[in-house]
């Protein structure tokens, strides 16, 4: 794997899907009795086209951030998340209500998707040292973040291991 492809990992909530799909379902039986076959084909076009616009402008930010850090531009990463995350922070319902308002599954939120990417940023720019206090920010915010655990986990052992002079082999 070279070093800008990056690891996505997007942990779905299964309990929204099935609200997704009852929506979508409302669409189509709508979509249906309006028009018929048309109906159900504008409904899943209505559908698709609202999830992706509605991402496309609520997560700008985000979605540049993550461009800018494929393309290994880390501080200027770090200010685009960093104001998609404030974004987020000052309009909490978007993220609480994500399934609705965005239509996402996503099982993490989108404030702690920033705040991940911020702090692989920090590590892949070199600055350890942030990238530990960012991830152990995150597990105070979200103690359950499986990414946040593993990477301070990482961390740590690339730590030891070069106390231990191990890295220099």
């Amino acid at each position: 794997m070279k070093s800008t492809d990056l690891v996505v990992f997007r942990p779905i909530r299964w309990s929204v899907v099935f609200l997704l799909i009852v929506i979508l379902s409302v669409g189509v039986v709508v979509g249906n009795a309006i028009g018929g076959i048309a109906g159900i084909v504008a409904a899943g076009v209505i559908f698709v086209g609202y999830a992706q616009a509605s991402r496309a402008i609520v997560l700008s930010g985000l979605t540049h951030g993550l461009r800018l850090t494929k393309r290994e531009q880390y501080q200027e990463a770090i200010d685009e998340l960093r104001h998609c995350y404030n974004f987020l922070s000052d309009h909490p319902w978007i993220d609480d209500f994500r399934a609705i308002v965005l239509l996402s599954p996503s099982e993490f939120s989108y404030r702690e998707s920033c705040l991940c990417s911020i702090a692989y940023c920090l590590f892949r720019s070199g600055m350890v040292g942030e990238a530990r206090r960012a991830y152990e920010e995150i597990l105070i915010l979200f103690p359950n973040n499986p990414l946040a655990k593993q990477s301070l986990e990482a961390i740590t052992i690339a730590a030891s291991a070069q106390l231990r002079g191990e890295g220099n082999r």
